[in-house]
């Protein structure tokens, strides 16, 4: 008499339920589910289309998706200005080089070096010559989880005094969301 071997055969229902279950635990394990942004992937999200546009008006409108809804609001009546409030200057930027957050609960902070100002460069697009040359102006980006990922409610530039050509500049600092309030009325 013949015996059959008691291993699963792949024409089997057994067989097949196992493998459909063991294909389901490798694809769950293989292909992570899409997380939320990080505070870092908002702030570079930010200023890199800033970097991109130069235009600190449209970058602010076109990027609201990174603003909580007051700021957007403010956003939305905010008139173009001479200043760019995203890094703090009139004279343009050359870069910017993004930190790591520090969170906390719901509430990130992240801290942003930005390249601005009017420097003696040959080449202002070359970072290794920009980060030699130019004093870099420290910011820090405020963020809080919504609910369905992190959103900037302030971007808070510290006070700054770098010295160019004999004159020492000098300013105190500037609040975007205080920016946008006095300029949205």
């Amino acid at each position: 008499m013949l015996h059959q071997p008691l291993a699963l055969t792949l024409q089997s229902a057994s067989w097949k339920r196992l493998a459909a279950l063991l294909a389901g635990c490798m694809l769950a394990t293989s292909a992570p589910a899409t997380a939320a942004p990080t505070p870092e992937d908002v702030v570079l999200r930010l200023y890199h289309a800033h970097r991109r546009d130069d235009d600190a008006l449209h970058s602010l409108k076109a990027q609201r998706a990174c603003f909580t809804p007051t700021l957007q609001r403010w956003i939305a009546r905010a008139p173009r200005a001479k200043m760019d409030p995203l890094v703090c200057s009139e004279s343009g930027w050359y870069g910017y080089q993004v930190g790591q957050a520090r969170v906390a609960g719901r509430d990130a902070v992240v801290p942003i070096k930005l390249y601005s100002g009017r420097w003696p460069l040959e080449n202002g697009h070359d970072m290794t010559e920009v980060r030699r040359v130019v004093k870099p102006r420290h910011a820090e980006v405020y963020l809080t989880d919504v609910g369905n990922g992190f959103q900037i409610y302030d971007i808070r530039h510290l006070p700054y005094t770098a010295r160019l050509a004999g004159k020492t500049y000098h300013d105190n600092g500037l609040s975007l969301r205080n920016w946008l309030r006095r300029s949205a009325r």
